[in-house]
Formats: C-alpha cells, structure tokens, sequence
C-alpha cells in the first residue's frame, strides 16, 4: 500500500511528512504553475495524539511488526511508518494515516492537539518557494528521481524571472 500510495494509486493511506521544511514546500510547489493564484495549506499533525485518541498508543504504529488484525477496527484513524525502503518516503521523512473505510477527513477531527491548520496568503507562496530554493529545499530534495531535475532547472528560471519583476 505504501508503494501503491506514493504512485497515484488510490489507498486508505494519506502521507504526511515529519518535516515542516518539506510540508512547506509540498504546500506551495505549485506556485508559479497556477493560472490563479491560490492560499496555500500546512497542516501540524500530532501522531502521537491521533494514535493515542483511536488506538489507545502514544507511539507511531510500526507495520513491520505490527499484526495486521491490530489495524483493523478502529474508531478512526491512525499514524503508521513502514520500512524505510522507498527513497522517496526517506527523502520526505514520511508517515501514513491508515483510515478505516468509514472514516471522515482529518479536519473533521476537532482537537487542535491533534491538528492544526495553517492557511499561506496566495500572496506569500511565490516568495516562500523562491526562498526554500535559496536553502537548498527544491524538487530533488522530495522527490529524489531524475525528472525532478528537470522541474528545479524550470523552477529556478521562474524563481529568477520572478524576482526580476520584484526589483
């Protein structure tokens, strides 16, 4: 399911990442591809919490040793981590949320220690791109295959043609 989610597959995972750098650029990497410009969205997901409100367990649910059976029956969702064997979820610093079939999206959930919204004005999200650029943070970063060489060469010339317009 891990592999299957990563490649357009539709699952019950949904993959968030460990890393607020990396969620930041999820959220905005569409920037300068947009016709019209839309806010962006980061969501704080507390695994810890999520795990300990449906499966009465602090810790992130490790599939490896894990049954399957334990899966299975929850009153809701849960936070997962497979092997570490795809390059892409290393790069991303992944995790999943295994949803149960019935259940409702995440922002159903109302409890801000388990999620928290964060809303980026369209009109920041091309600034922020070309700055997480500027660190180093680009398509290659999350997405550690070839083709993503060709989207930072694109990338860093929109980025360049951007702040040519800001000066």
């Amino acid at each position: 399911m891990l592999y299957a989610q990563h490649y357009g597959i539709p699952t019950r995972l949904m993959d968030f990442t460990t890393s607020h750098i990396t969620s930041l650029l999820f959220a905005v990497e569409k920037s300068f591809q947009q016709e019209i410009d839309k806010d962006a969205v980061v969501y704080f997901l507390n695994p810890t919490n999520l795990n300990m409100k449906f499966k009465q367990q602090m810790s992130i649910v490790n599939i490896s040793s894990e049954s399957e059976r334990s899966l299975e029956g929850l009153d809701g969702p849960i936070v997962i981590q497979g092997r570490k064997i795809n390059p892409r979820v290393n790069a991303q610093k992944g995790l999943f949320v295994l949803f149960q079939d019935d259940d409702q999206p995440l922002e159903l959930i109302d409890d801000e220690s388990i999620l928290k919204k964060i809303v980026v004005k369209s009109d920041y999200t091309k600034e922020i791109l070309a700055s997480l650029y500027s660190m180093g943070v680009t398509f290659t970063h999350i997405y550690p295959e070839l083709s993503s060489v060709a989207k930072d060469i694109v990338m860093q010339q929109d980025i360049n043609d951007f702040n040519r317009e800001d000066s």
